[in-house]
């Protein structure tokens, strides 16, 4: 809800420079002439702001209707004198209102100059948000009433400040359209139909008949549209259903934003679980910490002591290397000399092996001698009736008597190789088997 707090009234009609306060429940009284259909009449100016739509006081006394430069200029009527202000001026009509939903205040107002000689005017609307009447100033240091654009300089500027936060909401507007719009938006979204029924709802008359003044001032005549009724009541229908789904949503919106909640209350219960777990946990390794150090001091003063034992250990080590060293010393001059005896006795066996394999040699070589000698008369035995050679045998015979001979020459010298000796026994079995056959 937004209520209208107090009005300033500056150079308009009669009054001068005035400040009247505003309740909820307002009551304007007073004589003839006084100045209360000039209160009304500004308060048109202020919010309707398009004087084709402003009703002024019709029932007022002067001789001619008023009009919106009577009423700044103060029409007196005089013969002397025809107004109150006829030179260059600028009218204030400013209202202070409070925003009981959004807790803060705001001002509307019009500023109107005035030129010397004329009916021009120039006018300028303006809404200020989060600021109150005695935060303006309406007089210069010099004591001169700011003119329209001063006014617009001093407050609606990027730097301007009356008191309030910086980067207030301001809106200065010459252009009466737009200003309706802004009014309606910061009155609480109203319809654009205030404007008609604000000022169908002054009457300057006694109400003699009540159904005449509500239609007079407040309704439009219209005749009964039952087809419009019956699509008024058709949407009222369709608005209430829409109205239970709305409602229905909103039940489960609540469900929602309820288990939201059970859900932030559990989400901050497990956190300071977590947190207590998390703090026992450090707690835990914090005491294993410390039991580690006194452990590893432990282990550091035992590894001093393993040290020393180990430098006393290398120095044992090393007089048992060199005791060792002159033991094995010791071990190979006795193994040398044992060894040298067991050599000379294995030169003195195998001397006798030599002297042994020469005899046997002389006689294998006597033998071999004989055999050849033997190989060389049979292979010269003529045929008979009783003997008679097979074809290849006499081939056979004088091959055996060539291996005889090489076998001869190689006992002579003495080297026969390790891989003929194997050839020699084969040709030596070979041949002694023919002769066995042959005798």
């Amino acid at each position: 809800m937004k209520w209208m707090k107090r009005l300033r009234l500056i150079n308009w009609h009669y009054f001068q420079d005035v400040t009247m306060e505003f309740g909820k429940q307002t009551l304007i009284t007073g004589q003839n002439a006084v100045g209360k259909s000039t209160i009304i009449d500004a308060l048109q100016v202020l919010f309707v702001a398009d004087q084709r739509m402003i009703r002024f006081n019709a029932a007022a006394h002067d001789d001619a209707k008023r009009s919106f430069i009577h009423y700044l200029r103060g029409k007196i009527g005089s013969d002397e004198r025809s107004f109150l202000r006829d030179g260059d001026f600028t009218t204030y009509i400013v209202a202070e209102f409070r925003d009981e939903d959004r807790k803060e205040w705001f001002v509307v107002g019009v500023a109107v100059d005035v030129y010397r000689g004329g009916s021009a005017t120039e006018e300028e609307y303006f809404i200020l948000a989060d600021c109150k009447l005695d935060d303006l100033e309406f007089v210069n240091s010099n004591g001169i009433l700011f003119n329209r654009d001063g006014f617009r300089k001093r407050y609606g500027g990027d730097g301007a400040r009356i008191g309030a936060p910086a980067g207030r909401r301001v809106l200065f507007e010459r252009n009466k359209s737009n200003y309706q719009k802004a009014l309606l938006a910061r009155l609480g979204q109203l319809h654009e139909r205030f404007f008609t029924i604000f000022t169908k709802a002054l009457s300057f008359k006694p109400i003699q008949n009540i159904r005449a003044f509500v239609y007079d001032y407040i309704l439009d005549r219209k005749e009964l549209q039952l087809n419009l009724m019956r699509q008024n009541f058709e949407i009222h229908e369709r608005y209430q259903r829409e109205l239970e789904l709305l409602q229905e949503r909103k039940q489960e919106l609540q469900e929602i934003r309820d288990c939201y909640g059970q859900y932030v209350k559990y989400k901050e219960t497990a956190r300071e679980q977590d947190y207590v777990i998390r703090r026992l946990k450090a707690v835990y390794e914090s005491e294993n910490l410390e039991q580690t150090e006194r452990e590893n001091a432990g282990l550091a003063d035992k590894l001093k002591r393993l040290e020393g034992e180990i430098s006393l250990a290398k120095l044992k080590q090393e007089e048992a290397r060199g005791k060792q060293q002159e033991a094995y010393q010791r071990w190979q001059n006795h193994a040398a000399e044992k060894r040298k005896r067991e050599l000379n006795e294995e030169i003195a066996q195998l001397t006798a092996q030599q002297h042994e394999g020469e005899r046997l040699l002389r006689i294998y070589q006597a033998q071999l001698l004989r055999e050849r000698q033997l190989l060389t008369g049979l292979a010269d035995w003529p045929d008979n009736p009783f003997w008679t050679w097979e074809p290849g045998e006499l081939d056979s015979l004088r091959r055996y008597q060539e291996s005889m001979a090489h076998l001869e020459a190689l006992a002579r010298s003495g080297s026969i190789a390790v891989h003929e000796e194997e050839d020699w026994k084969r040709d030596l079995k070979q041949i002694g088997e023919s002769l066995a056959k042959w005798r």
